[in-house]
């Protein structure tokens, strides 16, 4: 909300940077166009951000005109850089670094030591990030923030980590510690979150749900263009809806019939186990599912139902547009699609209305991370 003459400011100096990185290449009387600016306005922003070096003129593609020069602006994408960091199952932790045009420059993953403490935990993630940046030979300086990926919810209240997979998180204030640590800009979000910021950009489609299947369930909406958060930040969960078929205390919640007690990789795999009467993990599931073994394929087809039932509720309250499936391989995903739409399909608001279809994220773990640096660089603006 603009409220005075400095939010105005900023609002302008980001609208510049933000229409120049999408367009690549632009004059300064493009820009107080396209923006509604005066040319004035929009010359003084752009000559401070050429000052501070954060746009550069592109004298090479100046145009020679009778009686002036008109000279063209671009992102000068490498002057700083962001650091993306996504928790990636049991002790693996993936870095990367990007530019301001959200390009992964270098990624990295290291392991880490289930720690006890949360005063460990974030000893481990400053290790790792102050050992990335020696490795990579970036500075400090040139760092604008760091964004992480959590399979967890993060509080707008308090600041704190809730029904998190990681248990010493748990009502912890990760980002204050890390920001302590890191003397950094830290932005914290889960994985269906962060997921739905990345994909937005090439799905033409401003209403989207995101269902993230991984260790847990979770799930990412947007609404007119931006992502649905609430009063806490909890908006749009399910993961708690009592749609599961598995007869179990919740780990997050205690309570039984959790939907993600069943859409997770380890109620797939427990499932599985009972038909086979094995013990069989999430890769021993998913390595029948490719051998198109009848067990693997009923276990899929009986979860697909059940998202079906939860996505039905999601589509219809919000009024999406676009269902998008992540964090699990094609094999499964095909499993699912079909019996998982009939229910979709069969309990739209509207019957007239186009019948949803289900898209799959073959990229989830990229876009994580892609959509933790957006969300830095969303949050950013330069001090000149």
């Amino acid at each position: 909300m603009i409220e005075n003459i400095i939010d105005l400011k900023l609002k302008n100096i980001k609208d510049i940077i933000n229409t120049i990185r999408l367009s690549g290449l632009m004059s300064r009387k493009q820009l107080a166009e396209d923006l509604g600016l005066s040319f004035a306005t929009v010359s003084n922003v752009c000559n401070s951000l050429i000052e501070h070096g954060v746009l550069i003129e592109d004298f090479a593609k100046a145009e020679k005109t009778i009686g002036r020069t008109t000279k063209f602006i671009t992102l000068n994408k490498d002057m700083y850089k962001i650091i993306g960091i996504s928790m990636e199952g049991a002790g693996v932790i993936r870095i990367c670094l990007s530019n301001l045009k959200n390009e992964i420059i270098s990624q990295k993953k290291y392991m880490y030591q289930a720690n006890s403490t949360i005063d460990g935990f974030v000893e481990d993630i400053a290790s790792i990030y102050f050992d990335y940046l020696k490795e990579t030979g970036v500075d400090e300086e040139n760092i604008i923030g760091i964004g992480i990926a959590l399979s967890a919810v993060f509080s707008q209240v308090d600041e704190c980590i809730v029904s998190s997979e990681i248990s010493i998180l748990e009502n912890q204030p990760l980002k204050k510690l890390i920001e302590a640590r890191t003397k950094k800009t830290v932005f914290i979000d889960n994985d269906a979150n962060l997921c739905i910021v990345s994909v937005k950009n090439f799905t033409n489609s401003e209403n989207i749900v995101y269902l993230y299947i991984n260790i847990g369930l979770g799930i990412g909406t947007i609404q007119k263009g931006k992502v649905t958060r609430g009063e806490r930040g909890f908006a749009s969960e399910i993961c708690h809806m009592p749609l599961g078929l598995l007869e179990k205390p919740c780990w997050l919640c205690g309570s039984s019939n959790c939907l993600q007690t069943d859409i997770s990789k380890s109620g797939f795999a427990e499932k599985f186990s009972a038909v086979k009467n094995i013990e069989a993990s999430w890769d021993d599931y998913i390595e029948a599912l490719n051998n198109s073994d009848d067990d693997a394929v009923n276990v899929a087809r009986e979860n697909a139902v059940i998202i079906g039932k939860a996505l039905s509720s999601v589509v219809n309250l919000l009024d999406s547009e676009k269902i998008i499936i992540g964090g699990i391989p094609k094999v499964l995903f095909d499993e699912l699609k079909v019996p998982a739409l009939k229910e979709i399909n069969d309990r739209k608001v509207v019957r007239s209305m186009p019948d949803f279809k289900l898209i799959f994220d073959d990229e989830s773990y990229e876009h994580i991370i892609s959509g933790a640096t957006e969300a830095v660089f969303d949050k950013w603006c330069p001090n000149i």
